[in-house]
């Protein structure tokens, strides 16, 4: 269901879309053409850019968000009390959804507080889901082609 993908992480941002292909119809009463498909089998993803985008990277990262639990709720504070996210994720489908992570109180620290748009609370994450949904930016893209020199296309 998710179209669109916006990622905010300091100060890389990063938006992905599905990648429909136009309909056309074909001469003769045809029917339209089908939608760009990825190698997975579902429609092509890339950035606003136009790069292709490391589309099992992006699988497992939809598949952490979809089955995210929390270690513990912070009930002394509010999502207004948090300020300055790390890592801002939203996605857009038939609903819009969004997660804010933000630092740990101290190095320290083996959880993460956040709040998404689909809970009143602020939360904790622990710090490896924390990581997995924090990846860098270029991890979702898909690795540019060399040629045999070396160099990219």
């Amino acid at each position: 269901e998710i179209g669109r993908v916006d990622i905010q992480a300091g100060k890389d941002a990063l938006t992905l879309m599905r990648k429909e292909a136009p309909a056309e119809v074909k001469p003769g009463g045809g029917g339209k053409t089908r939608d760009s498909v990825s190698p997975e089998g579902g429609p092509a993803w890339q950035s606003s850019e136009g790069r292709p985008v490391n589309e099992s990277r992006l699988k497992d990262l939809l598949t952490v968000l979809s089955n995210l639990k929390c270690t513990a709720y912070i009930y002394d504070r509010k999502k207004s009390d948090l300020a300055d996210p790390v890592y801002t994720l939203r996605l857009t489908g038939a609903r819009e959804y969004a997660l804010s992570i933000f630092p740990g109180r101290n190095e320290d620290d083996k959880e993460y507080p956040a709040f998404s748009s689909e809970n009143d609370s602020p939360f904790l994450l622990s710090e490896g889901q924390a990581k997995g949904i924090m990846a860098p930016v270029e991890e979702l893209l898909a690795k540019a082609d060399k040629d045999d020199r070396g160099n990219s296309p």
